[in-house]
C-alpha cells in the first residue's frame, strides 16, 4: 500500500506492507506544530509555532512494533516556551521511547543530550540529559523578568 497526503501546506507520504507483518517507511514534510496538536484535545493550541518535518520506519508484529526515524521542528514556540529548532533520531520499541542525537535551539541557548521515556502499567519514567552554554540572559527575560537577575547574581 502507499499513502500521500496533503495536510494543511505540508504533506506525509508512506509505504510498505502491514500485514502479515509490519514493513512501512515515510516522510513527513513541513507539517504545521499547532495543526497537529489539535488532533490531540487535552493540549491547548495556544503557544504553538513552527513546522516539523522527518521520516520513520516501522517494522516487526503489530503487538510489539520496532519504529524508528529522525525529526526535524524549526519556528518560534512550543507550549508557549521560545523554541527555535530541534533535531533528534527516535526509536521505539519495547514499550520504550528513545531520543538520541538530539540538537535544539531552546531560550536562545544550544543545547544537545540525549533522552528516554518508558512506559508501563504506571505513569511514564522519563530521564533526561541535557546540556548546553551560551545562554544569554535577555532571553531568559522573555520567560520571566526575574529569571534573568538570578542568573546575574
Amino acid at each position: 500500500w502507499s499513502l500521500s497526503a496533503n495536510v494543511g501546506k505540508g504533506s506525509v507520504n508512506a509505504s510498505g506492507a502491514v500485514a502479515p507483518k509490519l514493513a512501512v517507511s515515510g516522510s513527513l514534510k513541513d507539517l504545521d506544530i499547532g495543526q497537529l496538536v489539535g488532533f490531540w484535545p487535552v493540549v491547548p493550541s495556544e503557544g504553538f509555532d513552527g513546522t516539523v518535518s522527518g521520516s520513520f520506519t516501522g517494522e516487526g508484529a503489530w503487538n510489539a512494533p520496532l519504529l524508528a526515524g529522525d525529526l526535524n521542528y524549526g519556528g518560534t514556540a512550543l507550549l508557549g516556551y521560545p523554541v527555535q529548532s530541534i533535531a533528534a533520531k527516535w526509536a521505539y520499541a519495547a514499550e520504550k521511547l528513545s531520543v538520541t542525537d538530539l540538537a535544539a535551539q531552546v531560550l536562545g541557548m544550544p543545547l544537545t543530550g540525549q533522552m528516554s521515556m518508558a512506559f508501563g502499567e504506571k505513569a511514564p519514567v522519563v530521564d533526561i540529559a541535557l546540556s548546553g552554554s551560551g545562554m544569554k540572559v535577555e532571553e531568559l527575560k522573555k520567560i520571566s523578568p526575574n529569571l534573568g537577575e538570578i542568573f546575574l547574581s
